[in-house]
């Protein structure tokens, strides 16, 4: 991603009910200002590096194997593990009852959280990838 806003949603899909809406983004509303936020309803959690410095940054968001809560979710920032600045534990239990989204929340397109920047070659696994995946991932980049 590349932006320099606050508040800019990358990615979400989901229902807007409890535990139900998974939503990745940059924030500013628990731990750092700026970082990523993996959020399911009424649960999140915040990594420790500002993302919106206005270059490009690769962001990765996994959940980690056999784990149900919003709490056990790993972000990686250009390939290398972030720490989290906030953590609000929350049972996972999503259901892909609407459109995946980039770009904006699920909800109308009026909420305001319109990424403003440039994002690039989203993708979405089926398994968690290792942190050595992730750093090529990122060496593929470069």
């Amino acid at each position: 991603i590349k932006t320099s806003s606050l508040d800019a949603v990358v990615c979400s899909y989901g229902t807007f009910q409890n535990s139900q809406k998974w939503t990745i983004r940059v924030q500013s509303t628990e731990g750092v200002n700026g970082a990523i936020r993996t959020e399911v309803y009424n649960g999140a959690i915040v990594g420790s590096t500002p993302v919106n410095d206005g270059s490009w940054l690769f962001v990765t968001s996994i959940l980690e194997p056999n784990q149900s809560n919003i709490s056990n979710v790993l972000h990686y920032i250009n390939g290398n593990l972030d720490s989290a600045s906030y953590a609000d534990s929350k049972t996972i239990n999503t259901v892909l009852s609407s459109k995946f989204i980039i770009g904006r929340r699920n909800l109308q397109a009026s909420d305001g959280t319109h990424f403003n920047g440039l994002i690039d070659d989203v993708r979405i696994y089926d398994r968690a990838l290792s942190a050595a995946e992730v750093q090529a991932l990122f060496n593929l980049g470069q």
